[in-house]
Order: C-alpha cells, then structure tokens, then sequence
C-alpha cells in the first residue's frame, strides 16, 4: 500500500484477509423404482439419489417424502454429510396393497441440510409415481371362475329349445 501524508511518502505491504463462504448445493440427481412397474402386492425399492453441486460440504442432511402413504413403507431417511461433487443413494421401501388406489400419485421430496456454520438450506419437489392394474389370480377368483362355468353349463342346458323328434 502506498500512501502520503505530511510527512513524506510512504509504502507499506501488508496482507488483507477476506473470507469468502462458499455453500452446499443439494440437488436430486436420479429416482429409480425397482420393479418400475407398480402392482398389487408388489415390493420393491424407491432409491434417490443426491448430488452436491456446492463448494462447502452439507451436513445434517434428511431427506423426507410425503404423500403415497400406500405405497411407501417409510417416509423418513438420514443421510449425513454429502461432500462437494459427491452423490449419494438412500432407498425408501415400496409395498403396494390392494387397498392402494389405481393410478398416478404425486410424492413430495423434501431435502434439508447445514453448512458447517449451522445455516439451514431446504428445498422440495413434486414427482409422480403411477401404480398400474394386474389382475392377478387367487383361490376366490379361481372359485368364482368355476361357479360362472357351472352357471353356464345349467342355463344351457335348462333353457335349449325344445325340438320334437321326428317319426
């Protein structure tokens, strides 16, 4: 640093501090659902995958997803520190009963996470997972297939029109 006053000229070096803060970017880089075709009681697995595309690790990071409440067997994971350019993969449990309705339901994914100075940072998004129809066989259906058959057979041979036989 160079400066004058009233006596003279004058340089001075010196070094100057700034800090300068980075900070955790948490974003969702890939859902996978396994089987990708949801039935009737099908088990499988919801994985998401988290990037941090910040220049400061996240710590304290949770991941929670509601809505589905039929589909997904938990709702909550703790996932911890995600250093920067790192992923990684949490897997919630996927279990779909007869009672869960026939199509699309929207998932609410919420992320939060801390810098390592305790600032909290939180974002979410809407996906949507459809669970699709199978018909699929059991005893019942099994016995009432059979029931339908014998109707059949009785109504047809109950109702035939009556043909005189010929002399």
């Amino acid at each position: 640093m160079r400066y004058a006053d009233e006596f003279g000229s004058h340089l001075k070096n010196t070094t100057i501090g700034i800090a300068v803060k980075g900070e955790p970017r948490i974003f969702i880089q890939e859902l996978l659902l396994e089987p990708d075709k949801l039935t009737i009681d099908t088990e499988g697995l919801f994985m998401i995958t988290l990037i941090n595309t910040g220049t400061e690790s996240a710590e304290d990071v949770k991941i929670s997803i509601s809505g589905a409440d039929d589909i997904l067997t938990e709702g909550h994971q703790f996932i911890g520190e995600i250093a920067p350019g790192e992923s990684q993969t949490t897997t919630f449990g996927v279990s779909v009963d007869e009672e869960a309705k026939i199509g699309k339901h929207g998932l609410k994914i919420s992320i939060s996470y801390e810098d390592k100075f305790g600032t909290g940072y939180s974002n979410s998004k809407i996906y949507e997972i459809s669970k699709k129809w199978k018909w699929k066989r059991s005893k019942k259906s099994d016995i009432c297939i059979f029931f339908i058959f014998l109707l059949f057979l009785a109504l047809n041979t109950v109702y035939r029109p009556y043909k005189p036989e010929r002399s």
